[in-house]
């Protein structure tokens, strides 16, 4: 019998991949890829808009303290009320009460005003001796809508708080107490709307 050759290696048959399979595993991979991106993107866009909701909501809280603390010291004899019935206004003239003269009445400061204007877009702006020379005007907050959250300007009390038609920064008088309703919103570019709405009631100490 003849043996084959010491150096003769026997050489089994080795298969490769396919063109075939290939592409299959290149599609499953883009797919896993792809949803993987998808996640990501939705995680982050999930965290982009519970940081925005979170900013609106400080914003809202912020202005609405520079409201009440700038009204709260008002003389309810000097407030006006620009538009009477329905009781709600979109601004709001005051003086405070700056301490007593000898006789008992009030030091009162320069006129003043709380005012929703639209210079920028809807802000909340404060006054000081509005409309005349030497007038002083603060910026309290942005991104105001002309109307509060969930109203609609149909003369009817869509979002059930009492008032009809207000506007997006809405003072309601009742005797010495006022009641201040604030809404923001802000819009994310995949066009997802944020809204805060705020109301707080204050009492002149005066």
């Amino acid at each position: 019998m003849k043996l084959p050759p010491m150096n003769t290696v026997r050489r089994d048959s080795v298969k490769g991949f396919t063109l075939i399979e290939m592409t299959i595993a290149v599609v499953l991979l883009t797919i896993v890829i792809g949803n993987v991106y998808w996640l990501l993107q939705k995680s982050t866009q999930a965290m982009g808009s519970k940081n925005v909701a979170y900013d609106v909501d400080t914003q809202a809280r912020r202005a609405m303290d520079r409201i009440t603390m700038a009204i709260i010291g008002a003389t309810k004899d000097d407030l006006m009320d620009p538009l009477g019935q329905p009781n709600y206004t979109s601004w709001l003239n005051y003086r405070e009460s700056k301490g007593l003269n000898p006789d008992g009445s009030n030091i009162l400061s320069p006129q003043q005003r709380i005012e929703l204007t639209a210079v920028q877009g809807g802000e909340v702006t404060w006054f000081e001796n509005p409309g005349v020379a030497g007038e002083k005007r603060v910026i309290f907050t942005k991104n105001i809508p002309p109307f509060l959250k969930d109203e609609l300007v149909n003369g009817v009390d869509d979002n059930a708080n009492g008032v009809i038609d207000e506007t997006g920064l809405a003072f309601v008088l009742n005797g010495r107490s006022i009641t201040v309703y604030l809404t923001l919103k802000r819009t994310l570019p995949d066009g997802e709307v944020i809204t805060k709405e705020l109301h707080e009631t204050v009492t002149c100490r005066n």
